[in-house]
């Protein structure tokens, strides 16, 4: 009976030291990749009589590609989109419509995104079913970049996530807002950590501790088994 005791006991340590530390990792895991646009540098008139029924758009705007990860992530797209920047737009004149202007070509591109924040450049063009507009009519424009581009296949492990910009024009009044990552460079890390150890501040990494504690409740209750069937004999 000691010795079945003893395997049993053997048995769940290992299954602490090995299972526990991952379950704890994964929880709030973020995807690896994340876009944003961190700004939208200009809006433009290009045609106010663009194909005699509608005006054309134009907007440039920079893309912030950010790789949590401490390794190179590739990124494949079965299909080559330009722009890779969608926009979608909710009017408050429901007669009005907006029709983007997207090239596709049908091959297969990679990317390769460094760990940090990569910056990609895009000019978006988009026509609204209106002559001689003189700016962006009322209502929420929404703009992202979208990891992988073609959403509906997936190829490969990175999956990313994109946050939007919204672009809200009210009575001729442009607003615009953006999403932040609450991303820390590795060198902020860094320092904050330096500073954390110069103030004495104690930390225990639960996914170490969790394990040890279970070990010792473990033998804990084997000396009190052992100490019971001592007494018995």
């Amino acid at each position: 009976m000691d010795k079945l005791l003893e395997k049993l006991l053997i048995a769940s340590i290992l299954i602490q030291l090995l299972i526990l530390p991952n379950v704890f990792v994964a929880i709030g895991d973020q995807p690896v990749i994340a876009s944003r646009i961190a700004e939208i540098s200009e809006i433009a008139i290009i045609d106010q009589n663009y194909r005699s029924s509608s005006t054309l758009f134009g907007i440039k705007t920079d893309v912030e590609i950010l790789n949590r990860g401490e390794e190179n992530q590739t990124i494949t797209e079965s299909v080559e989109l330009i722009p890779k920047i969608f926009i979608n737009v909710s009017f408050v004149d429901k007669s009005l419509k907006l029709i983007s202007l997207v090239w596709c070509h049908d091959m297969f591109m990679h990317y390769s995104y460094a760990p940090g924040i990569t910056v990609e450049y895009e000019f978006i063009q988009f026509h609204i079913n209106q002559t001689d507009l003189t700016q962006l009519p009322d209502g929420n424009y929404t703009l992202w970049r979208p990891i992988p581009i073609n959403t509906d296949v997936r190829l490969g492990n990175v999956i990313g996530e994109a946050f939007p910009t919204v672009i809200n024009v009210d009575g001729g009044i442009l607003t615009i807002i953006y999403h932040s990552f609450y991303y820390t460079y590795p060198e902020e890390v860094n320092t904050e950590s330096n500073n954390t150890e110069n103030n004495g501040t104690d930390e225990t990494n639960f996914s170490l501790a969790f394990p040890l504690v279970c070990i010792s409740i473990l033998s804990y209750a084997s000396t009190v088994y052992s100490r019971r069937r001592s007494r018995i004999s």
